[in-house]
């Protein structure tokens, strides 16, 4: 009664783009493989994320961000965890510094963009970590095109 259907010949693709670096949207593409029986998984374009969000540790311990045009003060580890992983989900890189290092990076453009560089390859790595075992054990490839258009 619930067995899954013969497909013959049939190859199946699935296509999707604009995760903007969006955890969510990331293992939604994953889970995609399974969902659809698809053999291909292909990320056209714009993978990457739009912004670092910088988390400055403060002297009293707290921590000290703005997000959406807001200050956001994070008194705990576990504030800071949840935060993080909200930015992750929303596309954008999260980045715990020291307040020093903090007012370091507003002066140095071309830090900036290294750290910005630096974060979207470690976004990348964790996602091909997720990805690999899920995927291997489907025997679905996946493709991707991990520039931005804008």
């Amino acid at each position: 009664m619930f067995r899954k259907k013969d497909r013959g010949n049939e190859f199946t693709i699935f296509f999707a783009t604009d995760v903007h670096g969006s955890n969510v949207c990331f293992k939604k593409f994953i889970g995609a493989a399974k969902f659809y029986e698809a053999d291909v998984l292909v990320l056209g374009g714009d993978v990457t994320g739009k912004m670092v969000v910088p988390i400055a540790r403060q002297a009293d311990g707290s921590h000290l961000t703005s997000f959406a045009g807001k200050e956001v003060r994070l008194t705990t580890a576990d504030q800071v965890s949840d935060f993080e992983r909200r930015i992750g989900d929303m596309g954008f890189y999260a980045h715990v510094v020291s307040e020093e290092e903090f007012q370091k990076l507003r002066e140095q453009p071309e830090e900036q963009e290294r750290l910005f560089h630096s974060l979207i390859e470690a976004r990348l790595e964790q996602w091909i970590d997720y990805a690999r075992p899920r995927l291997s054990d489907q025997g679905v490839k996946c493709f991707a095109a991990p520039g931005n258009v804008d």
